[in-house]
């Protein structure tokens, strides 16, 4: 009797299969439960709020700068408005992705630059004004309650060309293009062997695709009526957008442009052609 219930209480408990441990509602999601925190890894180590924050880089409205014989020249598209801004005297900045955190983080540079003015009395370097503002966009993907900027700069001085992602990564570029149609765009620019003028000539017959604005408003309503809340935080942030984009969808593109002659103070343009028609002689 007793060997009888030994053998089958073994059967019985041989019969279960071992459990690897707890098992995790998110371990069987597809991945929106990690999307529900804007700083929470996923399996794979990725973190879903910042790819988000690269999609909106990569179907925005281009931005470039690259370095030339005699300056540096930073152009970034739009529409009727100017789409570069000055930080100080002789910085500017640019950036591809979400138009409010551009504003944003425009702001938070200039604020950076005045602070610097005041407490040492001269200008801050580029490389000093990326590494602050990089600290900034970097924190954004650490603390709670906040999530990644949806935006890249582009930040150039008399003589540096620096490159802030959503991730806070900072590096320096002798050329660079960022946004949709980035890899045609790079293809036109000088790798260092240029003039400003020469440059901005070549960059006459680059055009942005048209249907850009309708696509992203199609990829903005499609994701507003499928997504969860966190999923669309990111989106809902460019609402504005859309408004705007309604004035703007029957005008031209234009593309502000920030020029650094080398040993000259930075000049702004709204356009290509105000640059041409400014400068006959060129």
């Amino acid at each position: 009797m007793y060997l009888l219930f030994v053998l089958i209480l073994v059967r019985t408990t041989t019969s279960v299969p071992l459990s690897s441990g707890p098992r995790s509602p998110r371990s069987t999601s597809s991945g929106t439960a990690y999307s529900l925190s804007l700083t929470t890894f996923d399996p794979n180590g990725r973190l879903r709020q910042l790819e988000f924050a690269y999609e909106a880089i990569d179907q925005a409205l281009p931005v470039a700068a690259c370095r030339c014989t005699d300056g540096i020249l930073l152009i970034s598209w739009g529409f009727g408005k100017l789409h570069v801004s000055r930080v100080s005297e002789n910085i500017a900045v640019g950036a591809a992705g979400l138009r409010g955190d551009f504003r944003n983080l425009a702001a938070r540079a200039q604020r950076i630059a005045s602070k610097h003015a005041l407490e040492f009395g001269s200008e801050i370097s580029v490389a000093a004004l990326a590494e602050e503002l990089s600290a900034l966009v970097q924190e954004h993907t650490q603390l709670a309650g906040l999530r990644p900027y949806g935006a890249s700069l582009l930040i150039v001085g008399p003589d540096e060309i620096f490159s802030i992602e959503p991730s806070g990564w900072v590096a320096p570029w002798n050329r660079l293009a960022l946004g949709s149609h980035s890899r045609e765009l790079l293809g036109l620019l000088p790798d260092c062997d240029a003039s400003i003028s020469h440059t901005l000539l070549k960059l006459r017959s680059f055009h942005v695709d048209n249907d850009l604005i309708s696509s992203r408003r199609r990829r903005r309503t499609k994701e507003r009526g499928t997504s969860t809340v966190a999923d669309k935080e990111m989106v809902d942030e460019d609402e504005d957008e859309d408004e705007e984009e309604d004035v703007f969808a029957q005008q031209p593109l234009t593309a502000g442009v920030a020029l650094l002659p080398t040993g000259k103070a930075l000049q702004l343009v709204n356009d290509i052609e105000d640059y041409f028609n400014n400068n006959n002689d060129t």
